[in-house]
């Protein structure tokens, strides 16, 4: 079956005369476009001559030259006009049908504005980040723990001494392993049983999530033991002298 392509003016556009050859063909865009391959909007675009629709020139061009032989013309012909009427450029104010409308290269999405994008969302990154782990670090970190007596290898001849410190006060303090609460200004005070000799005090405190900070304090008690044989022992009885008188 052969068909006959109806000769035109060159007056004629590039769009009317694909329109007429499809008509010859009687297939309908839908018909080519499943042909083709190629969008609906695209052929479209080609016989109307809304080129702003169509994407760059190299990939246009090759649309066009698949069209056209789909439609048994002369692609080089088609292409010379297309070349001519769209000025290998596309036309502003076109609207647009059909995406995407042409490639788009890598560049421009490092633009300076994009840049700046980055660069602010980073910061703001660093910094949650950082503030998020100094406050791990307040959360671990150990808390204060002065104690102002007894100082350290203290004598003393008695038989108590008395802790007496300051903290903060939701630390959870140990003196010798017993509990002892601070009060509203973290300060502590409490007594201390003592031995004869060394005695090693021991003082702790930790808050609920951090570390344990441990101070020693060294004192010795110099209590002379008492002699409980001495003092038990019976006394020399008293002599008694004897006078004789003369006789």
């Amino acid at each position: 079956m052969s068909f006959a392509v109806k000769r035109l003016d060159h007056e004629e556009r590039l769009g009317d005369k694909l329109y007429a050859m499809r008509r010859a063909l009687n297939c309908t865009l839908d018909d080519m476009a499943r042909m083709t391959k190629i969008q609906k909007c695209y052929l479209q675009a080609f016989e109307k001559g809304t080129y702003g629709a169509l994407p760059e020139s190299r990939y246009a061009r090759p649309f066009l030259k698949t069209y056209v032989q789909a439609l048994n013309g002369r692609p080089a012909y088609f292409l010379a006009r297309f070349d001519s009427e769209h000025g290998d450029k596309q036309r502003e104010g076109e609207a647009v049908s059909c995406l995407p409308r042409k490639k788009i290269g890598r560049f421009p999405f490092f633009a300076l504005h994009r840049l700046w994008r980055l660069a602010a969302g980073s910061l703001l990154v660093l910094a949650l980040v950082g503030y998020m782990g100094l406050q791990m670090h307040r959360l671990w970190e150990p808390p204060g723990v002065v104690v102002y007596e007894p100082t350290d290898d203290l004598a003393t001849s008695e038989a108590t001494v008395t802790v007496r410190g300051q903290t903060d006060a939701e630390v959870e303090l140990f003196v010798n392993g017993m509990k002892v609460l601070p009060g509203s200004d973290g300060t502590f005070s409490t007594p201390v049983p003592l031995e004869r000799g060394l005695n090693l005090i021991t003082i702790e405190g930790a808050t609920r999530h951090s570390r344990k900070t441990v101070v020693y304090r060294k004192v010795v008690l110099e209590q002379q033991p008492t002699d409980w044989f001495g003092a038990l022992s019976t006394p020399e009885p008293t002599k008694s002298i004897h006078r004789e008188d003369a006789s």
